[in-house]
């Protein structure tokens, strides 16, 4: 029985915080609401990286018991010691699902890492008892959810927060000299299919755009082999102007952006995609391959090709760097796409979320 009196606690459970990590954007972007909504709310975390300090607890069943939440939100990416804390307390549970990558994609590149995935997917069915509500980014992420037990889950808009933060300036001149640049940010992992993007600007820089670039944004702990084996496809292709600069700043993130012609996406496994939003708010034409949530991140926005043709794609990619005109439409669509994830919009739908898990958690 909750003391009268006593305002709702709704906190949230992830298992790292840190800085430049989507689920980390949307744990504090979630905070902020629930606190202006009168709520009382505290993050717990296992990790909590450089500067974010003093902004998580650490999670411990005892700790969250403690606290005793009316609604605990659990963001679950991936398996971690803050499970069996969430399970051992017993708290009602809004479960909000980030994805977890399919193990195959590791497979002969890092098959402790395949483990760790497949346990991370096949632990997600423990929490669906103990689950009021459950919710995801996109129908694609949620039929994870539905095949892992847990009824009629949500789908909700991500908390999208653009980058403010100025370009590196002396990035940005280096940048911007040059041919025609083609950038793709993400983890360098094999879903992201980066051969497909290595062997699309092999065909535009040997057929059209002999000066073209290729930057593939995005660091690669853990699987240093597949990285490694991207080095030596793009020698074999020849292509020139391939830069993997890894984790980047905030700053310099935005300059890549601001300097590059056209986003290009070829993943194959995507549970949303922030980094299109990303492109698209930078003013960045965006072509994407329709794989995974990728259609529904782009909605009617951007180029969505339905066959990986490289030749046509590459066509593509020189229309939207030549033709003026075509690319202002792409980029009048792109903005307006973007206004489904404006503030107010993702706030109430998520409000009205919260809002139905904790009455779901205070019936009797």
């Amino acid at each position: 029985m909750r003391p009268a009196g006593r305002p709702l606690v709704v906190d949230q459970v992830v298992p790292n915080l840190h800085a430049g990590d989507a689920v980390s954007t949307c744990v504090l972007a979630v905070q902020r609401w629930l606190r202006g909504w009168g709520l009382d709310s505290v993050v717990f975390a296992f990790g909590v990286g450089r500067g974010y300090q003093g902004r998580a607890r650490s999670c411990t069943a005892e700790a969250l018991s403690a606290r005793r939440p009316d609604l605990l939100i659990l963001h679950y990416a991936t398996a971690s010691p803050v499970s069996a804390a969430v399970r051992e307390s017993g708290l009602p549970l809004a479960l909000v699902y980030h994805n977890v990558t399919p193990p195959e994609y590791f497979h002969g590149w890092n098959d402790v890492l395949a483990e760790s995935v497949q346990r991370g997917r096949a632990e997600l069915a423990d929490f669906a008892p103990q689950a009021v509500a459950a919710a995801a980014f996109s129908a694609y992420s949620a039929r994870d959810l539905c095949a892992a037990g847990y009824d009629s889950p949500a789908v909700l808009p991500f908390p999208f927060v653009p980058n403010t933060i100025a370009p590196d300036e002396p990035l940005l001149a280096r940048l911007r000299d040059g041919g025609p640049a083609l950038l793709f940010v993400g983890r360098l992992s094999p879903n992201k299919r980066h051969d497909h993007l290595l062997a699309l600007f092999a065909w535009y820089q040997r057929r059209i755009a002999p000066d073209a670039r290729l930057w593939l944004v995005g660091g690669g702990e853990a699987l240093e082999r597949y990285v490694a084996a991207l080095r030596e496809l793009a020698a074999r292709l020849g292509v020139r102007g391939l830069a993997l600069p890894g984790h980047v700043r905030p700053a310099e993130l935005a300059a890549y952006y601001r300097a590059a012609s056209i986003f290009v996406c070829l993943s194959a496994h995507e549970g949303f995609g922030v980094p299109l939003l990303e492109a698209m708010a930078a003013e960045l034409p965006v072509v994407a391959l329709a794989e995974a949530a990728v259609p529904e991140t782009l909605g009617d926005a951007g180029v969505l090709a339905r066959a990986l043709d490289y030749a046509l794609l590459a066509e593509v990619l020189d229309a939207l760097v030549c033709d003026a005109d075509l690319r202002a439409c792409v980029l009048a669509r792109q903005r307006r796409r973007l206004a489904a994830f404006a503030p107010g919009r993702v706030a109430e739908a998520w409000r009205g979320f919260v809002a139905r898990a904790v009455a779901a958690a205070l019936a009797p």
